[in-house]
This record gives structure tokens, C-alpha cells and sequence, in this order.
């Protein structure tokens, strides 16, 4: 809308607030209310009163400017009749909107979403159902990916890992990009998203086949998929299977040196199976020594585990390490150590044996923890709290629901997202939580799920 060359107030004023509902109504998310409006308006008039020549343009600057500044752009508002009520409540339309854009797209809804919220429609399972499907099928989808998991699987981390030049001279820049972009084109196939194959969560683990180009086959010592590119890159016959065996992940959870076969385990037990080992006891000394000091790695963890203080967590983090460690810390294929034989074999706490990496990401998929695991991950990321920050035994049943989800469609993440949108959890809130206590977005504040 615009003015043109008509002087007259009331035409032009008339546009400013038909282009002033409309970014009203993008960047809060919302329509304006009449006093908004009306504010809006003012602000309108007061900069274009301001510029020397009255301009037009003046007046839309100011109060795009106060939009852009305001709490209801900046935050995402979910408002309570009676905030000190711990009652749920549904969350309005327009609330459910939002949540609904920035759990599937990171970011603000679109005009369709907008307009289903005006009528009241997104608060009918069915609408509801037939936008989440529709979000899913559109590109900006690929943010589940690039945002929640990004967080979840610390797809970032390899951006920030320094292994020593001088004992890896061949990990480049360049290497570093492609290792991170074959886990991102990886991953994403588990993801609802365009292009997708939607293959079941626990391939993660045990997919035999991965993405590469020259740089990640010459890596991995494989054949090139492709001439020039990307493609598939099969993995059979090898001892590299799904996301655990990938040189990003052991690059990034590999100290500049050497492996480390408690970071690795570590990660497997928080972002997988979301059973975090206890914090290590006070002045405990976590040196197993540097390379060139004799013995393999495996050697000097076990004299680590003698002592009864170290024993207990390391019972639980080792084995899963242990049996990653035919892997270099750039996450390369090898079998020996020090000049000694590596052994991958292990024990876990639960009594289950194997022999290798390829044995043990089977027992990993296979653990029921896995897809709770991914349940929970996903919740804390919709809904910006971990579950055990409600009433435990609610969230509890949530999850369980959420996870029967995710395993009665063969672990595809797709039902998971449509659980998830329509819990109770996801579409009521309560009050009760003082800003002291709320907690920020994972999306918003760069947190981890």
C-alpha cells in the first residue's frame, strides 16, 4: 500500500495502518489488538510530523522501528489469565501457531498458519495434523536438522575440534567440512524433511551406508561414490557403521592427541540413551597418559579402574569406548596402538558381550532407551523444559506415549513430531513460573537438549 502522490490524511493514513496490522501481525505473530493499533498509529503521525517534509516513509520507519524493539517481537509470549494458577490452560491458537513454526521451522509462521489461527482451526486435531504435514513437506523443515539435531547429536562440535597437526598433518580444512557436511546429509535422511528417505532411528547406528565425497572416501580409505560430488558411500564389508563410526563424531569427542574412550562413551550414554554417568569424584585424576608412553590406551584405562573410586563410572563408560577405539582420534580405520593389537571387545553392565564396533552399535539400536531417548530429546526442545521439570510422574506417561509412538511406526521420527504437537504437554501450559525460573528455548539461547 502506498499513498502515492495523495496529500490527504486520511488516504494516507489509512494505508499506514493496513501496512501496519500486517508486520503487526508477522512479527507479533498474532493480530493487533485495538489499543495496539491505535499505538501504532500515534507513532505513525508522530514520525512523519517529525520529518521536515512529512514523509510518509517517515512515519512507517518509526513504527516499524517500536514494532521490531517490542517484547512481543522479541519474545515469544504466552500469556495466563491467572499466572499464579498451576492449572492447565490451552495455550491460544495463535500461542499453538508459534509453537508449532518454531519446533518444525525455527522460526515465525507463515500466512496459511497465521489464517488457521485466526479462525480458531489449528485447535482441530485434523487441521492441526494436515499443517504439520504441510510444514514437514516445505524446505524451511530442514531447521529440525540445522537446529534440534544440531544440539542433540553435536552435529557442531567437529567446527571447534584441534587435532594436532603435527600428528595428523593430512586433517585439513577442508576435510573438516566434508566430515561435518557426510554426518549432516546423514542424518537428515532420519528427519521428515524433503528429500528425505525416512529411514527407522535405530539405521542411525547401524545403516551401512553413509554420504561422501574424494575427500571423505580418501578418508575412510573407500572408493569414491561419484566422479566429482556427493553420493552414497557403502560401508559394507567395513568395520564403520551409522553415526557412532562417522570421523566428525570421533574427531570432535577425540582429544588432539589421542582417543578418548570415556568422552566417547560419555556422549553415547547422555545423547543416546539419556543415562549420564555420575559426575566424577573430587581431585580425581583423569590423565591416562599421551602417546609414546607405552601400553595401549585400553591398558591404562584398566590400571584407572583399579582404583574403587574411578571404578563405578567407568564400569559404564569404557565398554562403549573401548569398542569405538578401532578408530584413530581423526577417526580413522585402525588396528593397532602403541604397536599393539587393538581389542574392541567388551562387556557391558548389562551382561551384553561383542566383539567389535559393528556388534556393538547392534546392541546400542536395539536398547529400548534409544527411542525413549530420542522422545525426551525432542520433547525438551519443543516445549523448552526437560520433562523433569513438571510433575514427574505426568511427564513420565508423556514419554512413554510419545515413545509407543515412535516405535509403533518402525521408529520414524515423523510420528514422533506429530505426537509431540499433539500432546497436552505441547498445546496447554500452566502458570505458577516466575521469570527467575523459566528457562529460555534451546532454539532461542543456543542450549542443548
Amino acid at each position: 500500500c502506498s499513498p502515492g502522490d495523495d496529500d490527504a490524511t486520511d488516504v494516507a493514513r489509512a494505508c499506514a495502518d493496513r501496512i501496519l496490522r500486517h508486520t503487526g501481525r508477522l512479527l507479533y505473530r498474532r493480530p493487533l489488538s485495538p489499543d495496539e493499533v491505535t499505538a501504532a498509529l500515534a507513532l505513525y503521525d508522530q514520525g512523519r510530523d517529525a520529518d521536515e517534509n512529512g514523509d510518509f516513509d517517515a512515519g512507517i520507519r518509526l513504527t516499524l522501528e517500536a514494532q521490531l524493539l517490542s517484547p512481543h517481537f522479541l519474545f515469544r509470549v504466552e500469556l495466563d489469565e491467572d499466572p499464579a494458577s498451576a492449572t492447565p490452560h490451552p495455550v491460544s491458537a495463535h500461542e499453538l501457531a508459534t509453537r508449532m513454526s518454531y519446533l518444525l521451522w525455527s522460526s515465525a509462521p507463515d500466512s496459511e498458519l497465521l489464517d488457521r489461527a485466526d479462525r480458531g482451526e489449528l485447535l482441530s486435531d485434523d487441521v492441526r495434523r494436515a499443517q504439520v504435514a504441510r510444514m514437514l513437506a516445505d524446505p524451511r523443515a530442514a531447521a529440525l536438522v540445522d537446529n534440534f539435531a544440531a544440539q542433540w547429536l553435536t552435529l557442531r562440535a567437529i567446527a571447534t575440534a584441534e587435532p594436532d597437526a603435527t600428528q595428523f598433518p593430512t586433517f585439513s580444512s577442508t576435510l573438516r567440512g566434508a566430515l561435518a557436511e557426510e554426518t549432516r546429509r546423514f542424518v537428515s535422511d532420519f528427519f521428515p524433511v524433503p528429500g528425505s528417505a525416512e529411514r527407522p532411528l535405530s539405521q542411525l547406528l547401524t545403516s551401512t551406508d553413509s554420504y561422501g565425497n574424494d575427500a571423505v572416501a580418501g578418508h575412510y580409505g573407500l572408493a569414491a561414490p561419484t566422479a566429482t560430488g556427493w553420493g552414497r558411500l557403502a560401508l559394507a564389508g567395513t568395520t564403520r557403521r551409522g553415526i557412532l563410526t562417522q570421523a566428525s563424531l570421533l574427531t570432535a569427542e577425540s582429544y588432539p592427541t589421542r582417543t578418548s574412550p570415556v568422552r566417547r562413551g560419555k556422549w553415547v550414554l547422555e545423547q543416546l540413551l539419556c543415562s549420564p554417568p555420575p559426575p566424577p569424584p573430587p581431585n580425581v585424576i583423569g590423565n591416562f597418559g599421551q602417546p609414546g608412553q607405552g601400553g595401549t590406551l585400553r591398558q591404562r584405562l584398566e590400571a584407572h579402574r583399579e582404583k574403587p573410586v574411578c571404578a563405578s563410572c567407568h564400569a559404564l563408560m569404557d565398554p562403549i569406548g573401548l569398542g569405538l577405539e578401532g578408530f584413530d582420534a581423526i577417526g580413522r580405520a585402525r588396528t593397532l596402538d602403541e604397536g599393539l593389537p587393538i581389542d574392541t571387545s567388551g562387556r557391558l553392565p548389562s551382561g551384553q558381550t561383542f566383539r567389535d564396533a559393528v556388534e556393538l552399535v547392534q546392541i546400542l539400536a536395539d536398547d529400548p532407551r534409544l527411542a525413549r531417548c530420542a522422545a525426551e530429546k525432542l520433547f525438551t526442545f519443543a516445549l523448552g523444559r526437560t520433562p523433569a521439570d513438571g510433575t514427574v510422574a505426568t511427564d513420565a506417561a508423556r514419554l512413554d506415549g510419545l515413545t509407543a509412538a515412535l516405535n509403533a511406526d518402525g521408529g520414524r521420527l515423523r510420528a514422533l513430531i506429530t505426537a509431540i504437537v499433539d500432546s497436552d504437554a505441547f498445546r496447554y501450559r500452566r502458570g505458577g513460573q516466575t521469570m527467575d525460573a523459566a528457562a529460555p528455548h534451546p532454539s532461542q539461547a543456543g542450549g542443548k537438549p
